[in-house]
């Protein structure tokens, strides 16, 4: 714990604890700096590696008009999306649309499915 006055290093304390079984030092990397709130969550910066943890038992909301992720994202599980999923092509729902729309293959009788469509269009 860090008492000080103003930008000056002249006038402070500084009160380091002794770990112990009862208060054990949250980590042993000086470059990390651990918050935990309550038991079901936490944060670990750890500057040397320029990484940001977030824990939480249950969920994280970001509440926001949009989350930026300026590189890559990577997800381990499954992604559940509300509305539609769009790259720098088109969106998931117009792909649909072209993918509904392509036949491939013959009808039963062996025609060519294009030649039956065509024939059934007329």
């Amino acid at each position: 714990m860090n008492f000080g006055a103003g930008y000056s290093a002249q006038q402070y304390i500084a009160l380091v604890g002794i770990a112990s079984t009862d208060f054990p030092f949250v980590g042993d990397n000086a470059a990390e700096v651990i918050t935990h709130f309550g038991d079901k969550c936490s944060q670990v910066w750890d500057m040397d590696a320029g990484t940001l943890i977030i824990q939480a038992a249950e969920k994280i909301t970001l509440e926001s008009k949009m989350v930026l992720a300026s590189q890559d994202l990577q997800v381990q599980s499954n992604i559940n999306a509300g509305g539609d999923i769009t790259d720098n092509k088109a969106s998931m729902a117009a792909d649909r649309l072209i993918y509904n729309g392509h036949i491939h293959g013959y009808t039963d009788d062996g025609v060519d499915m294009t030649t039956a469509i065509t024939k059934s269009s007329q």
